[in-house]
């Protein structure tokens, strides 16, 4: 039981965060106009992305077991950091905007 919180506490601490971080990254890199538009698109994204995860691993689950999970999300995730550093090698750091 103490573990479930543990766990429960550093998802959500990781996941409010990781949230936050990202909006601010869609937001600061658009112009100041559109600014509105943008946070909007990330939270329809964010929605949408969601709601689909959910389905699309509840089928992953029924199809290969709830163990193919944890390595499909281990897989996804690391693809996530390497987008992040070849983007971030192609286009630049969003936190230069920031800073200035």
């Amino acid at each position: 039981s103490l573990a479930l919180w543990a766990a429960g506490a550093l998802f959500g601490f990781g996941y409010g965060l990781l949230q936050t971080l990202l909006n601010a990254a869609a937001v600061i890199n658009a112009p100041q106009s559109r600014r509105g538009a943008a946070n909007a698109t990330y939270y329809i994204a964010m929605d949408l992305g969601l709601g689909a995860g959910a389905a699309c691993w509840g089928y992953v689950a029924d199809w290969f077991g709830t163990r193919s999970i944890y390595l499909g999300a281990a897989l996804l995730q690391a693809a996530a950091v390497l987008l992040f550093f070849v983007f971030q090698h192609m286009y630049g750091q969003f936190m230069d905007k920031i800073e200035k």
